[in-house]
């Protein structure tokens, strides 16, 4: 294949599962950020897919992580730095996003909240609505 058609290949694809997330509100895989939680939407679009039980994915609100979250873009708002903030969620004993699902992230501590992690939510564009 040449390097043309594979970039074609590639542009086609991405333009495909864009128009997924824009369009249908689909999740398209991976861990869902901290704050959501997957969910079914129904049988797969493809028909050969949906005739061996998968099914497509939504992101939905997670009831406990939301307030922290919303708390988290408050505190940034009104001029705390992340360690700041991370520091302030230890204090008040808020799980951190490996403790509060540790299932998802087995591969994590879940001792505390880290600066990073913080960070990670605040430039995470999902937040404030954009589908990636």
């Amino acid at each position: 294949m040449s390097k043309g058609e594979r970039n074609r290949v590639k542009i086609r694809g991405r333009t495909a599962m864009s128009s997924q997330a824009k369009l249908q509100g689909r999740y398209l895989g991976g861990r869902p950020p901290y704050g959501y939680r997957i969910t079914g939407a129904g049988p797969h679009s493809n028909p050969a897919k949906a005739a061996t039980g998968q099914r497509i994915h939504k992101l939905q609100p997670d009831p406990a992580a939301v307030p922290v979250v919303l708390r988290i873009f408050r505190m940034y708002a009104e001029g705390p730095s992340d360690k700041a903030i991370t520091a302030q969620l230890a204090r008040d004993g808020i799980p951190c996003p490996s403790a509060h699902d540790a299932a998802r992230n087995p591969h994590r501590k879940k001792t505390a909240w880290q600066a990073g992690a913080v960070r990670a939510i605040l430039i995470n564009p999902r937040y404030t609505g954009y589908e990636v």
